[in-house]
């Protein structure tokens, strides 16, 4: 074989083995967005489920709403709850998003509360794993750690805003 038929080939070689990293990387995120889709209709769904009866019993209309994001790349859960009275403009909005990597899913929450006036309050630091949770590993995560740590940032935005 010549020496120029022989970078070829071993151009060609390269390609191929960058050719088949990435699919196996573009198979592997797929299966972690299926566990992540796996998780939140197991796992988070009916962790809020859960909460929304006692959030009902103290007069506060619950929405849960589950999906994808529109590129499908992300799957999320979010539960917003306000008071049952029409011109009350009272809300809290809490978001678990699941992004799935090839090694790894990344989990990050965002909240947000509305007081009376109209004014928005992100729950800071927005964006990182919420603090009842311990890592990005979702099998290790329970429906208790979810409940608990809606209902400590639920506690926390609710009663700095009583006054």
């Amino acid at each position: 074989m010549d020496k120029w038929e022989e970078i070829l080939n071993n151009t060609f070689e390269k390609i191929s083995e960058v050719e088949d990293k990435k699919q196996s990387e573009k198979e592997k995120a797929e299966q972690n967005r299926a566990k992540a889709k796996n998780f939140v209709s197991s796992v988070v769904a009916p962790a809020f489920e859960e909460i929304k009866p006692s959030l009902e019993m103290h007069n506060q209309k619950v929405s849960i709403t589950t999906g994808e994001t529109y590129d499908k790349k992300e799957q999320y859960a979010t539960i917003t709850v306000k008071p049952n009275d029409p011109s009350s403009r009272l809300r809290f909005v809490y978001q678990l998003t699941f992004v799935p990597y090839p090694n790894d899913i990344l989990i990050s929450y965002h909240g947000k509360f509305v007081d009376e006036i109209g004014y928005e309050y992100e729950l800071v630091p927005s964006g990182q794993i919420p603090s009842g949770i311990t890592g990005n590993d979702i099998s290790k995560i329970s429906k208790d750690e979810i409940k608990e740590d809606f209902v400590l940032k639920y506690q926390y935005m609710v009663e700095s805003h009583l006054e």
